[in-house]
């Protein structure tokens, strides 16, 4: 029991997941990607569970430009084991300064977003994304479509 706590802090923490070999936190350049075919540029992915740790499927993903102010660049749902995946991600630009590149900053949202600024009451996060050649982010969610109005589930 505490090792399934422990699993859904750590996913629920938002903290930028890595791969299994590379543990929470760490971004490792070479992980395996779930099922799909690439494309050039770097890829956001990740899986939405239920606080119990079953995978939802079906639910609205979006990614989201700006800072202050966003903007949906990309939508999609999540398979029947919970995995969402944007190829060739987009997003607002943000330097890294001890590398001296600009990186991708991506807003994602879990739910169904209407408006630009997606409601407060949906799970959000930010992320950082190189956009080195072969990157591949994950960013786990987890979300109680019970929480949120039936028309904002996603």
């Amino acid at each position: 029991m505490r090792r399934l706590l422990l699993v859904v802090m750590i996913v629920a923490s938002g903290v930028l997941s890595g791969c299994a070999s590379g543990g929470p936190g760490h971004l490792e350049r070479s992980c395996p990607e779930p099922p799909g075919p690439t494309l050039a540029g770097p890829v956001l992915w990740g899986v939405v569970l239920h606080p119990s740790g079953a995978p939802l499927a079906g639910v609205e993903v979006t990614a989201h430009g700006g800072f202050a102010t966003r903007w949906p660049l990309a939508s999609t749902r999540t398979d029947a084991e919970g995995r969402y995946r944007f190829e060739g991600v987009e997003g607002s630009r943000i330097l890294d300064e001890e590398r001296d590149v600009w990186d991708l900053y991506v807003g994602v949202c879990v739910g169904s977003v209407s408006s630009g600024n997606p409601a407060a009451f949906l799970p959000w996060k930010d992320v950082r994304v190189p956009q080195d050649p072969g990157t591949v982010v994950r960013l786990d969610f987890v979300f109680d479509p019970e929480s949120v109005p039936a028309e904002r589930r996603g």
